[in-house]
């Protein structure tokens, strides 16, 4: 089992996960005026809040803004949906921010690359604690008999107390480390990062590429789709995307020949299907380099028919299932959903394919993992035909 990799986690995040104030249990927005907050869930002056989940509540809609100023009239707040992808504050938080709320969902939500703006400017994580967390990180990983993982989220900070704890003979399990494209710092900042960690000679720590964002969550209404939300009606609202294509291109060119692979969240499958289309392109004209897809969560047929004998890897989460099938039949137009989870389609092809957790989004586990699989077959979802420990070894 020493060769078993979780291929898609937030090492940090998963660390620090216990320490933020929980929202997974919330059923309606008012219900934040029963939570019990404490020295833990501060940041500063900032209480921080990770898991609700709109799409559960009694009445699936985003929360309004008088909501948070009713009951924290006096402290900026930060609640995190369950996917990372839309930040729900307050009227303190947006002060401090200068932000426009004006130009926000509701008056109090912010997605994708507007979050950037509230994480810049929160107090950043003490060099003692982000030691603490990638510890309590490393033991979630090695209780769940991972031994490997790929982190997709990585700072110079985090980096420097993972090299010294890899100089301590304290790193039990190998990372493959990215640098994503987040937090407010632009490509050309994190890809300076990556340069200057790849000439850190460590035996627990590789620097394989960088990571960027292409467009945002299913949950969140954020994945670029090629048909309308369901669930959002008058709005003909298909997400979008969170760069051009031509962005997109640069990013490739300039990663590739400085040696890494690029690594894109592309969950929705016009996301994906553009991502193809302008990596095919640039292959063809003679730029090299490697492409990594993640979550992938709906692929047309003709995205993976463009992806055939080209070098793609795809890192899809079975667990995500679990959490999306209450909600996704209200979203997801009934054309699409064909294409959903298309594991057993990527593996017919001959595609590289890994599963993960996306971790603490969801468990490290794969056990669960193991009952996703089985659970979407149920629903029309053919599972692959190896067996799960083939999509966790390296």
């Amino acid at each position: 089992m020493d060769n078993i990799i979780d291929s898609h986690v937030h090492w940090l995040a998963t660390g620090e996960h216990a320490t933020h104030l929980s929202l997974h249990n919330l059923t309606d927005p008012f219900d934040v005026q029963n939570l019990q907050v404490f020295k833990q869930h501060f940041r500063g002056e900032w209480i921080i809040g990770v898991g609700w989940d709109y799409n559960r509540w009694i009445n699936p809609k985003y929360p309004q803004k008088e909501v948070l100023d009713k009951v924290f009239p006096n402290n900026p707040v930060a609640f995190s949906s369950v996917d990372g992808h839309a930040l729900w504050i307050n009227s303190q938080a947006a002060k401090l921010l200068q932000l426009d709320l004006s130009k926000c969902l509701n008056k109090c939500i912010v997605f994708d690359k507007q979050m950037e703006l509230v994480y810049k400017h929160m107090p950043q994580i003490s060099d003692e604690s982000i030691h603490n967390f990638l510890l309590e990180g490393q033991n979630v990983f090695l209780k769940a008999g991972f031994l490997f993982i790929r982190d997709m989220s990585c700072s110079m900070p985090q980096w420097n107390q993972a090299i010294k704890l890899d100089k301590e003979g304290l790193l039990e399990i190998h990372i493959d480390q990215y640098f994503s494209v987040d937090g407010g710092q632009s490509f050309s900042e994190v890809l300076k990062m990556a340069q200057i960690a790849k000439k850190d000679k460590c035996k627990n720590l590789t620097v394989k590429g960088i990571k960027v964002y292409y467009d945002g969550a299913l949950g969140s209404d954020g994945a670029y789709l090629s048909l309308p939300y369901q669930n959002i009606g008058k709005y003909n609202w298909c997400g979008r995307p969170l760069m051009t294509n031509q962005e997109l291109a640069d990013i490739f060119i300039t990663s590739w020949n400085s040696g890494f692979d690029v690594s894109v969240h592309a969950l929705g499958d016009e996301a994906t299907h553009q991502i193809v289309t302008t990596a095919n392109s640039l292959w063809d004209n003679g730029h090299l380099g490697n492409v990594h897809l993640e979550h992938c969560e709906i692929v047309r047929d003709e995205t993976i028919n463009l992806m055939r004998d080209r070098p793609y890897t795809c890192h899809m989460q079975p667990c995500h299932w679990l959490s999306d099938k209450a909600w996704i039949d209200k979203k997801v137009a009934p054309e699409l959903k064909k294409y959903l989870f298309p594991w057993r389609k990527l593996e017919q092809n001959n595609i590289a394919l890994f599963f993960g957790s996306d971790s603490p989004i969801e468990p490290s586990s794969l056990g669960i993992n193991q009952k996703a699989i089985f659970d979407a077959s149920k629903y029309g979802i053919d599972p692959p035909k190896s067996e799960l420990l083939r999509f966790h070894r390296i």
